[in-house]
């Protein structure tokens, strides 16, 4: 009975874990749609916004949740390595965004998945399956064809998944609340953040409208963050990995059927490897949970 107990607590466990990242990884998917609206502002401007508005909201989880502990320096300083991760990649994105490249940073987090999981594998220790392990080579296929097709070195692309993937790894061995997290990583960037909205006189001289548009910036950070860091700690990252494709298949979409970028007929191709590896991936796990249940 025992047994049995733990058994369904893990699985119950794991279902949250899919929920929170289903919910993390679709907002991200769409949030290339706010990042236009708020073109008008520069790349730094928007992320000091994101960074500075997150803060309060942050703290109104951490209070309301009863988050608060405290927490040893080694634990701290691991925190603030990934606000500086956090701040490379959130830049990258913008950018990327602004100059009108959705769908290369789309690609940016195709490849991210592929060095998460072999982070975590030579990293942290864990183990993949025969099929994971066909999934990943099935992927990293479509991601080779890819970097070769576009012609050119997709550096935003390159950016944003190496940073994310080392945060992912850092992020994944600090095993503390995830709005208690996230609040340190903004609060180590919240007083650079607000000296430069300062110092470029962008804190005042926007309408209210246009103000409150980049304070929703906070939103748009901290919920998917806040999924994500509490998905990290139910699911191993190797499966973690494998979710992060619905983002930047809904940011692909987005690209081509709304802003109507030309995608060209190399990169639908790596699409469709990558989305054939994520199949292969869902079905290993869910036969592994029915192996599971049965035991």
């Amino acid at each position: 009975m025992r047994m049995a107990s733990r058994s369904s607590h893990g699985l119950t466990d794991e279902r949250t874990g899919v929920m929170y990242a289903l919910s993390a990884y679709a907002i991200w998917g769409v949030a290339p749609v706010y990042f236009v609206l708020v073109g008008f502002a520069s790349a730094f401007e928007v992320l000091a916004h994101r960074i500075v508005w997150s803060v309060p909201l942050l703290g109104v989880l951490v209070w309301f949740g009863a988050q608060w502990q405290k927490l040893p320096m080694r634990t701290v300083l691991k925190l603030l390595a990934c606000s500086v991760l956090l701040s490379v990649n959130w830049l990258t994105f913008i950018y990327g965004i602004h100059e009108g490249k959705i769908s290369e940073t789309s690609l940016g987090y195709f490849i991210n998945p592929l060095l998460s999981v072999l982070l975590a594998v030579l990293l942290l220790g864990e183990r993949m399956s025969r099929r994971q392990w066909l999934a990943t080579l099935i992927a990293a296929s479509g991601v080779v064809l890819e970097l070769v097709s576009v012609g050119y070195f997709p550096w935003i692309a390159l950016s944003l998944a190496v940073s994310f993937a080392i945060y992912s790894v850092v992020r994944r061995q600090i095993q503390v609340p995830a709005a208690l997290g996230l609040g340190i990583e903004t609060i180590a960037l919240a007083p650079i953040a607000l000296l430069y909205l300062i110092v470029s006189d962008s804190l005042f001289s926007r309408s209210m409208s246009e103000t409150l548009l980049l304070g929703v910036g906070g939103l748009v950070t901290v919920v998917p963050l806040i999924c994500f860091g509490a998905a990290a700690r139910r699911l191993p990252l190797t499966v973690m990995g494998h979710f992060q494709y619905l983002a930047p298949t809904i940011s692909l979409l987005i690209a081509v059927f709304y802003y109507g970028e030309t995608v060209s007929t190399g990169r639908w191709v790596s699409f469709g490897f990558v989305w054939v590896a994520l199949i292969v991936f869902v079905t290993d796990g869910a036969l592994q949970r029915r192996v599971s249940v049965a035991r």
